[in-house]
Parts: structure tokens; sequence; C-alpha cells
């Protein structure tokens, strides 16, 4: 268990990164399998609308409290079993599933590698 503080709180994230991690090669998959999966861009708006994973949901970190960002993805996520959070590098993707967590959230997995790795992967993306 790792304890961080975010927007000013102290947040308890857990830090077993292989149940909570999702390659980019398995959401590819997923996606191309039909799987009943959302995924939640938490960069900002502006980074979303230069480069987004088409058919994604822009829930953005910036400026926002946790509470809000829960009520933003319980909203979007409602009848969804698996939700992937991604972000540019992996790193807020991650921080944020570690902070939904603790607010009764068990459904979150983060894109490893985000959306660099996603491009890197030649895989498509919308914006550019």
């Amino acid at each position: 268990m790792y304890c961080g503080r975010v927007f000013g709180k102290i947040y308890a994230m857990s830090v077993n990164k292989k149940e909570k991690d999702i390659s980019v090669e398995d959401v590819h998959a997923a996606l191309a399998a039909g799987e009943k999966l959302v995924l939640v861009d938490v960069r900002t708006a502006e980074e979303h609308k230069t480069r987004h994973i088409q058919g994604d949901k822009l829930v953005s970190l910036n400026n926002k409290s946790i509470e809000e960002l829960s009520s933003e993805l319980r909203e979007l996520t409602a009848d969804i079993e698996t939700v992937v959070l991604y972000c540019q590098s992996g790193a807020r993707s991650g921080m944020a599933r570690g902070m939904l967590e603790s607010l009764g959230f068990d459904n979150l997995k983060s894109m490893t590698g985000g959306i660099s790795a996603w491009k890197s992967k030649g895989y498509e993306v919308e914006g550019e």
C-alpha cells in the first residue's frame, strides 16, 4: 500500500500492479474482440483534443476533486465490467486508479505506457 498526497488530501493507493495494469496489446485485443469495456482518458481536454483513442471517454484529472472525478466516472461506467484508464505514459492513470479504488471502485485497470505505447505499437489514434 502506498500513501500519496493529491489534491491536498492523502490517499491510500494499491501498488499490486500485476492485477491492476493492462498492456496496450491486451486492450487492443479486447476491443477487437468486442469485449465490454470502456476506455477513459484522464488527461487534460487539450491533450485529448490533440490525440486520443477512438471511442474513449474524457474524464480529466485536471482541476477536479476526487469526489468530482468519482461522480463523473460512475456516471459513465455504471453498466461496464472493466474500465481502462489511460494517460500519456501510464503515470496519471495509475495514480487515478489508486485514488478511485480508495473510494470503492474495483473494476479499474491502468493501461501501461499510456497513449504513447498505444501509438508506438501502430494502433490508430484520432486527432492527429
